[in-house]
């Protein structure tokens, strides 16, 4: 078969930073890695593989759907992320009305979670593959044309004859994830991703995920503390140290984005892939996410050793209460002591914060307005909350203040506010005060002025600080 594997088009910079600019920008795309394991069973299997990423094309909806029928496909696959299922829908709309007999596959984190709700709201979309779908996918491949034998799919969700909704038992968890095929990489194109400005420091750069799951598994605003939450596993040292092997020497990729939910919790572990990486001469740039609580100033400056250079922490609050409103599970205490190790061996800090959590107040924001100029991170992101649904914390807010929209609507867009404040417009104000506060300090401002080197340095200035004015004016 000729299979075309699709991340669906959205303007993730207007979404997002509120960036109005219609011109089609480079940065801030990062691959979506999901496609390329299913691109790779698909191929292992003898069929032919096509992956079209709607977002970093820049492409529109229907333009996606016109470069999809000129491969004349007999199968399409959909990855589908919550904040985009919107345009999914409308992209399975203009395939099915261009290609009427291909069938269309759903998959994903939204498939993951909502499977049960896919076919009803999208009615041009065939068949839903949920979980982890890597043996699923394989032999839903071999059955697609079989509808007898669709029940013995696990993980699939289809239409009986009747019109009724079959959702088969979940596929069971992969254990060993060394067992899983390395991904297509040949598929992607590798210009098309750049990180944000100056959240990249190797000429060419990509994204790699060595486990699943969470260690931690427990705030109130992430999928992963609910009833769906996955077991957490990962990669081996030496089949990470494989990709990454591959990726320096087949694609000249010397810059990789850790985008485990937790990267690495385990110290014994990083060791050993940095034994590895030293025996190969992989001499790589890096960044990654963790939390405070998971970090030694030991453990950081081994990966400061190994090529980390950026680290982002989601604080979430500068006051205690709210921390325990959302099981965070940190202390103030942590964040001040993780943020000033990595500055001391010279890993920059990325902080995360969430403005207008249930139970906030306009005193408890300057709190962490506050607590943020205090940690002095290199950056700090402040979200507006947007409690999600099927989350902890979206059972909370639906009784400690008022939802303006089911949607995302980007970093800064209020989609809830809390009883603690008057109303949206109060709550957009303290996110703007946020930004200025922090970023417009002289101090912060001449840190920034010193990484300017060169002209594109001072091109992805003027980016920055279009995302800034973005974030700043709110979504």
């Amino acid at each position: 078969m000729r299979i075309v594997l699709i991340y669906p088009p959205n303007n993730m910079h207007r979404v997002s930073y509120n960036v109005k600019t219609k011109k089609h920008r480079l940065y801030g795309h990062q691959p979506p890695l999901g496609i390329g394991y299913v691109a790779a069973i698909a191929e292992n299997a003898g069929h032919e593989v096509t992956i079209v990423d709607g977002v970093a094309k820049g492409y529109s909806i229907e333009e996606c759907a016109d470069v999809v029928k000129n491969f004349l496909p007999d199968l399409i696959g959909i990855s589908v992320m919550t904040h985009v299922k919107n345009e999914a829908a409308m992209l399975a709309k203009h395939l099915k009305l261009l290609l009427p007999n291909i069938p269309i596959v759903v998959g994903g984190t939204h498939a993951y979670y909502f499977h049960s709700d896919i076919l009803k709201e999208m009615p041009y979309v065939d068949f839903v593959l949920y979980g982890e779908i890597e043996k699923s996918w394989e032999k839903f491949l071999s059955k697609i044309y079989y509808p007898e034998c669709w029940y013995e799919i696990d993980g699939l969700c289809y239409r009986n004859a009747d019109g009724t909704i079959k959702i088969n038992q979940p596929p069971c968890i992969i254990d060993n994830l060394d067992e899983i095929p390395l991904p297509s990489w040949h598929l992607y194109d590798f210009s098309l991703y750049k990180p944000l400005p100056f959240q990249t420091k190797g000429d060419s750069f990509f994204s790699l995920i060595t486990s699943r799951g969470c260690p931690y598994a427990k705030c109130a605003f992430c999928y992963q503390a609910g009833r769906k939450k996955q077991k957490y596993r990962r990669h081996s040292p030496s089949r990470v140290a494989k990709e990454i092997e591959i990726l320096y020497e087949k694609h000249g990729i010397n810059d990789i984005a850790f985008w485990d939910d937790i990267f690495p919790p385990d110290i014994t572990w990083l060791r050993e892939l940095a034994s590895l990486l030293r025996r190969k001469h992989l001499s790589i740039k890096w960044t990654c996410s963790t939390r405070v609580n998971f970090v030694t100033k030991e453990k950081l400056q081994l990966m400061k050793e190994m090529g980390c250079w950026s680290i982002f922490f989601g604080i979430e609050s500068g006051d205690e209460s709210l921390l325990e409103v959302i099981e965070k599970g940190i202390t103030l205490e942590q964040a001040r002591n993780a943020v000033k190790w990595a500055n001391s061996v010279g890993i920059e800090t990325r902080c995360a914060y969430m403005l207008g959590l249930p139970g906030e107040t306009p005193e408890k924001a300057k709190k962490t307005i506050d607590f943020a100029k205090e940690l002095d991170s290199t950056y700090a992101i402040f979200y507006a909350t947007h409690p999600r649904y099927g989350t902890k914390l979206y059972d909370i807010a639906m009784t400690h203040g008022n939802f303006l929209s089911p949607d995302f609507r980007g970093m800064t867009g209020i989609t809830y506010v809390p009883e603690g404040y008057k109303n949206e417009i109060e709550l957009k104000s303290y996110i703007r005060k946020a930004y200025t506060k922090f970023y417009l300090r002289p101090k912060q401002m001449l840190k920034y002025i010193k990484k300017i080197r060169s002209l594109s340095d001072i091109k992805e200035a003027f980016f920055a600080l279009e995302l800034f004015w973005g974030l700043k004016t709110g979504g």
